[in-house]
């Protein structure tokens, strides 16, 4: 490990630029339906500062996208662009010296608190980094978690062969949320943290991209949340894994590993043609395998402009997440959706075998503006999300 004055010397040698690099999570039970985003970048100089342009946005299951800025950053030492999964847990989990530079918020990542002081990062919690989906289950952007492992396919690092070492975490924690398929996106990020090329760290959604002619996607991931009830002490059954790329998915192993807590997301890769819908999380000591299949029949993803039928309410946002509805669902599967400007989607929307468009499904009613006696203060009432709900948020 290098000392406080060695890592100073090296950052101040290193001009004032950086690309994201590295994605993780960390989550642990006492912190239930809590999960910390951390984006790490290469090494830069001293004129990072809390002014640093550009925001991260983050989409968890219920719909309702978190938006924050770059302010608050931590470090685990100098990290080495061959660090394995193994290594940056261990460092997030030891790593305790504080580090200051450049006038922004900073300390060891192991030395965060959450909003109510309590650590966010132990020695026990369950740490997830992430790399680019072998086999993603549409066109978008995808990466899947890495929880352990030192085999070289397991290296985190998302900027190709380059071997600048990773030193700064920008952090974010979600609150009261909970596991399932997360959007991870970047938003006018100057030259101090613009995303790479390779999922997760193309995270970008905005017109500006330092040195590059296109302006990246969204990512989307699957994502761990520490929830109420009992860790998995199984496997993952078989009966789950038709259609899987592997049929021994032993990082989800509860007999061999003591980090499956309630809300862990395995990681399941999908054999080419077939495609994921839902996610496999461990909920109160039993895997919730019913929400979770591999698939070959045509999917939809999560709707958008271009995915939604014209006669569909623009404002429409997201899905809402149950055992068959996800940020992927089969055709023939008719969901809840959310909406944005704190409208209720009353009905539901069906996703379709017609070029993997969402159609009116039933009792659609669109988007409807909430009402004075909304108890959320003018944001989305939780669970508000078919007209009978409407009716009783509303009180109508």
């Amino acid at each position: 490990m290098k000392s406080l004055g060695a890592l100073f010397s090296l950052l101040a040698a290193v001009p004032a630029r950086a690309h994201i690099s590295q994605v993780c999570t960390v989550t642990h039970p006492d912190n239930l339906g809590v999960v910390t985003f951390f984006l790490g970048t290469y090494h830069h100089g001293n004129s990072m500062t809390q002014n640093v342009a550009g925001e991260v946005y983050i989409t968890p299951p219920s719909g309702l996208t978190r938006q924050y800025g770059f302010t608050q950053v931590c470090t685990i030492g100098n990290v080495p662009y061959t660090m394995t999964m193994d290594q940056a847990k261990q460092n997030f989990q030891t790593y305790t010296d504080t580090y200051y530079f450049g006038g922004a918020t900073n300390t060891a990542c192991k030395n965060l608190n959450d909003k109510n002081g309590n650590p966010l990062i132990k020695t026990d919690s369950t740490v997830a980094c992430y790399k680019e989906h072998p086999n993603p289950p549409d066109g978008s952007d995808w990466a899947i978690p890495l929880y352990r492992g030192n085999a070289n396919e397991h290296r985190i690092y998302c900027l190709g062969t380059s071997n600048k070492p990773t030193g700064v975490w920008w952090v974010a924690s979600v609150y009261d949320t909970l596991p399932g398929t997360f959007k991870l996106e970047v938003v006018g990020a100057d030259v101090e943290m613009q995303p790479g090329r390779i999922p997760p760290c193309s995270m970008e959604s905005s017109s500006r991209r330092f040195g590059l002619s296109n302006k990246g996607e969204p990512v989307y991931t699957a994502v761990g949340v520490a929830k109420q009830g009992q860790r998995c002490t199984t496997d993952v059954p078989d009966s789950v894994l038709t259609y899987a790329a592997t049929t021994s998915p032993t990082t989800c192993d509860g007999s061999r590993f003591n980090d499956i807590l309630s809300g862990f997301n395995c990681p399941i890769e999908c054999l080419p043609g077939y495609r994921p819908v839902g996610n496999l999380i461990c909920d109160n000591g039993r895997w919730a395998t019913e929400n979770f299949k591999c698939t070959d029949s045509p999917i939809c993803g999560v709707p958008t402009s271009q995915t939604m039928a014209s006669d569909l309410d623009a404002n429409i946002a997201g899905i809402v997440t149950t055992d068959k509805c996800s940020s992927i669902t089969e055709a023939g599967t008719e969901c809840f959706y959310t909406c944005n400007n704190n409208m209720i989607g009353t009905g539901t929307i069906r996703c379709t075998t017609n070029s993997r468009v969402w159609q009116r499904g039933t009792d659609y009613d669109g988007c409807k503006a909430t009402c004075s006696s909304n108890p959320n203060n003018g944001t989305m009432p939780v669970g508000c999300n078919t007209a009978a709900d409407f009716a009783l948020c509303c009180g109508d």
